[in-house]
């Protein structure tokens, strides 16, 4: 999806080899509709799996879009598509589930610890 391409560069010319997964990554408040539509189109395809997302804009800061990352897991799950978040951390960004400082000594197993992009992921992971 990169540089105005789209799914059909991977899709027409698959690699020819077994056991072959291929990756996409969005983060909701940057990648709309045009990239949603060509993972569904894609994962009609091949087999996929989301390996990073955020909910926020692609730079991993700024304010989040639930409602456009509730709109990927929908149809993730309705593809049977598995997802990872991204990012596991405690750093300054909107996208860190941890709130900073968390990570040296946690403690991890509370969510009184997690942004609001974390709250929202652990949510959709319980």
């Amino acid at each position: 999806m990169s540089d105005g391409a789209d799914e059909s560069e991977v899709v027409d010319d698959p690699v020819d080899a077994s056991n072959i997964m291929y990756t996409f990554h969005f983060y909701a408040a940057s990648h709309r509709d045009e990239y949603l539509n060509a993972l569904s189109r894609a994962a009609d395809r091949i087999p996929m799996f989301v390996t990073e997302f955020g909910t926020q804009e692609y730079t991993g800061d700024g304010p989040n879009d639930f409602a456009m990352a509730q709109r990927y897991l929908d149809l993730l799950a309705s593809k049977q598509i598995s997802w990872t978040n991204w990012n596991f951390s405690d750093d300054f960004r909107t996208g860190a589930v941890f709130e900073e400082g968390t990570c040296p000594n946690g403690p991890f197993t509370t969510p009184a610890r997690l942004k609001p992009a974390g709250e929202w992921v652990r949510d959709r992971i319980r």
